[in-house]
């Protein structure tokens, strides 16, 4: 196994992911060749899972938002209503 190899093994048995992934980004020129194909494909496949992610949980939350919206559109409406009854009672009591 080439030293390389042999780092990246260390890091791994400690279970530091973070750690990992920083020893691999710092030295992806220095893998074997396929290895490196590897690593760059599942660094790409983990970004597109995380991007369409976000866009879900992006899309949920305008999606409540609008709901949301149309609720606090409705009741604006209904308080605007109550306010014009008052007003016009207010001018009937005069």
């Amino acid at each position: 196994m080439s030293t390389i190899l042999e780092q990246l093994s260390d890091i791994v048995v400690t279970g530091e992911e973070t750690t990992a992934r920083t020893f691999i980004i710092e030295h992806i020129n220095e893998f074997p060749v396929d290895m490196k194909n590897e690593l760059i494909f599942a660094f790409l496949q983990e970004a597109v899972e995380m991007d369409t992610a976000i866009k879900e949980i992006q899309n949920r939350a305008i999606g409540e938002g609008v709901e949301a919206l149309k609720e606090v559109r409705k009741v604006k409406s209904k308080i605007l209503d109550k306010k014009r009854i008052f007003e016009i009672l207010g001018k009937i009591n005069k």
